[in-house]
């Protein structure tokens, strides 16, 4: 150890201060009452998976195709007047909400 080497040391987090931040990221956007520590080793699982079919069969191949999704195509989101739409319409034509 240097003298310097404390001005360069990036201090630990404790891993409850990781999942509640996670927590308090996902409540923002809406999503609510998820174990973010599940998301997390899921998380991790999922990528040792795809790490493992690719270093056996290759970049390309049949097997991660089944797991791993293409993002080459755009995704198109309808407009919020449209969505009012036909929200409005699928309320009004249930009979038990009325």
């Amino acid at each position: 150890d240097t003298v310097h080497r404390s001005t360069f040391d990036i201090e630990r987090f404790k891993a409850n201060d990781y999942f509640g931040h996670m927590s308090k990221l996902l409540n923002d956007i809406g999503i609510n009452g998820v174990n973010s520590q599940l998301v997390r080793e899921t998380n991790v699982m999922y990528n040792g998976l795809v790490q493992m079919l690719t270093n056996l069969y290759g970049v390309d191949n049949k097997y991660t195709k089944h797991i791993k999704t293409e993002t080459t195509g755009s995704v198109s989101l309808p407009s919020i007047e449209n969505l009012r739409k036909t929200l409005k319409e699928a309320v009004d034509s249930n009979r038990l909400i009325k």
